[in-house]
C-alpha cells in the first residue's frame, strides 16, 4: 500500500478552501492540520474538517507527520513562510506570487533544490 502524502495548511482564509478541497479530493493525500495567525480561525477550520489546529507555524513545522505545507497566507508572507517550511524539511505548495522580489524568489528556488531531510 502506498503511503498518503500528508498536508498542512498555513492560513485559513478564503484561498485555503481550494487547497483543502484539492487535498481531500485526492485519494493519495491526507489533510493533517491547519494553522492561522488567529488560533480561533484555525480551530474553526480544523473542526470543520476534523484535523489538528496548530497554535503556531513552528508547531506545525515540528510535526514530522506532515510532508507538505500549503502556504495560503497573504503575498507579503509567502517567501518567509516558504523558506521556513523548506528549512524544516517540508515540501511546499505556494499560492502566487511565490515572492515579492527576485532575491526572495531565488532564495526559495535555491533552497528547494536541496534534498529534503
Amino acid at each position: 500500500m502506498r503511503k498518503k502524502i500528508r498536508f498542512g495548511i498555513l492560513g485559513c482564509g478564503m484561498v485555503s478552501v481550494y487547497h483543502i478541497n484539492a487535498v481531500l479530493s485526492n485519494h493519495d493525500a491526507e489533510l493533517c492540520g491547519v494553522c492561522d495567525v488567529s488560533f480561533e480561525n484555525a480551530l474553526k477550520t480544523a473542526a470543520l474538517y476534523g484535523v489538528n489546529a496548530y497554535k503556531s507555524y513552528d508547531e506545525m513545522l515540528d510535526d514530522d507527520s506532515i510532508d507538505v505545507i500549503c502556504v495560503c497566507t497573504p503575498s507579503g508572507f509567502h517567501a518567509r513562510n516558504t523558506l521556513s517550511a523548506l528549512h524544516a524539511g517540508k515540501h511546499v505548495i505556494i499560492e502566487k506570487p511565490m515572492a515579492l522580489n527576485v532575491d526572495d524568489a531565488d532564495a526559495i528556488v535555491n533552497l528547494s533544490e536541496k534534498p529534503v531531510k
